[in-house]
């Protein structure tokens, strides 16, 4: 470093996979990276901890922290993480609702969590458990995110999708804004910024 300080830095070889799809901090100051080949935690002392195929994490799109639980959309569905099944075993990846469709999205809100699925949007049941709540079908949605308009935008190919809850019911407007092909969605400084 610039400062004369000393730089630990992380060999690649070291993490499950070279393209990293999400980034995220988590309460500890942990770093999470998913990772096309896994998953890797890495701490403030650069101590890194690695989940991979064998413990339930391949492809990952991203990580979420829903309720105290981490969530991994996946393209082979969507899984939670789990203690070990006994003392010494390591926390692994498990299959949640979401089985055999993609997933690519999940945004927690005070009505439930949504994901954005290769089918459509779902409303996910607590805990991700029993049946979800179709909201859009038959196109894929690939990010999620809250703007401070109220609304909640959903990324679904060529389609910019808006919902917002009710008070009974989350409400998908009628109206799409359809572009080119688009992946991710942000809500920033007040306005909606895609990535074609």
């Amino acid at each position: 470093a610039a400062d004369g300080s000393l730089t630990r830095r992380i060999a690649p070889a070291l993490l499950p996979g070279a393209r990293i799809t999400d980034i995220e901090v988590d309460a500890e100051g942990g770093l999470w990276l998913a990772l096309d080949g896994g998953v890797a935690r890495v701490e403030p002392d650069n101590t890194l901890t690695r989940f991979d195929r064998n413990l339930g994490a391949t492809q990952v799109e991203r990580i979420r922290r829903i309720d105290g639980v981490l969530y991994l959309a996946t393209r082979q569905g969507l899984r939670k993480l789990v203690p070990g099944a006994a003392p010494g075993l390591p926390a692994r990846f498990v299959d949640t609702v979401i089985r055999r469709d993609s997933s690519w999205d999940l945004l927690a809100t005070p009505h439930g969590t949504l994901a954005g699925t290769g089918s459509g949007l779902k409303l996910l049941p607590p805990g991700a458990e029993g049946s979800p709540l179709d909201l859009i079908v038959g196109r894929r949605v690939s990010s999620l995110t809250q703007g401070d308009d109220g609304w909640i935008y959903a990324i679904a190919g060529r389609e910019v999708r808006r919902l917002r809850w009710d008070g009974r019911a989350f409400a998908v407007d009628p109206q799409a804004v359809t572009l080119v092909p688009m992946f991710d969605g942000r809500w920033h400084a007040g306005a909606l910024w895609v990535s074609l």
